[in-house]
């Protein structure tokens, strides 16, 4: 099969996540000293089952709820790689090849010829961060919204397959279906749709 290599400065418009975590437990990686840019992001659509906003909890007055959340994945701010493009020198890590035929949407779904698709990646190794969105109701009637860091870490992606290694946590699963990812992370199940950088 024929394929064709995709390539863009980091940052324009792209995709989400993909498929099954490996099995093994690797090392825990020490966290990057920066972030790179911003290459693909997945919004909250489903907690534990829930539709958000969702899973509310009431202790001592104090009302929160799960109003939303981010799956945000991030070039390395440096790579050991270059390979020439038509575009100038990147790293190898963040060109992809789609085979011939296929069409590749703004939120990184790429459609085969034959119909079936997969999420495209633009990097193949990065970082991530695993934000929920969350509002507080204080028993005064005030409120405040925030976001609180779920986990952070590493990933290596290769098509059909994504491994998330947490800096805590060690080890995060992602299942990809259509453009949707569902990530189990400390007993939480959590659903992310893949939506368009800009």
């Amino acid at each position: 099969m024929m394929m064709a290599r995709l390539w863009a400065p980091i940052g324009l418009a792209s995709a989400m996540v993909l498929g099954l975590a490996a099995c093994a437990e690797p090392t825990t990686p020490s966290a990057p000293t920066e972030l790179g840019r911003l290459i693909a992001r997945g919004s909250l659509t489903v907690v534990d089952g829930n539709q958000v906003p969702c899973c509310t909890v009431t202790t001592s007055g104090v009302r929160v709820t799960v109003l939303g959340g981010a799956l945000s994945l991030y070039a390395l701010a440096h790579y050991s790689d270059t390979v020439a493009t038509p575009g100038g020198l990147m790293s190898g890590a963040c060109v992809q090849e789609v085979p011939n035929g296929s069409s590749v949407s703004l939120n990184g779904l790429v459609t085969l010829p034959d119909g079936s698709s997969y999420l495209l990646l633009p990097c193949s190794v990065g970082t991530y961060r695993l934000t929920l969105t969350e509002q507080t109701v204080f028993p005064d009637g005030s409120s405040q919204v925030s976001d609180t860091l779920l986990g952070s870490g590493s990933f290596t992606w290769h098509r059909d397959r994504l491994t998330l290694l947490d800096y805590k946590v060690r080890s995060v699963t992602a299942v990809l279906s259509g453009a949707r990812v569902a990530i189990v992370v400390l007993g939480h199940h959590y659903q992310f749709e893949a939506t368009t950088i800009h």
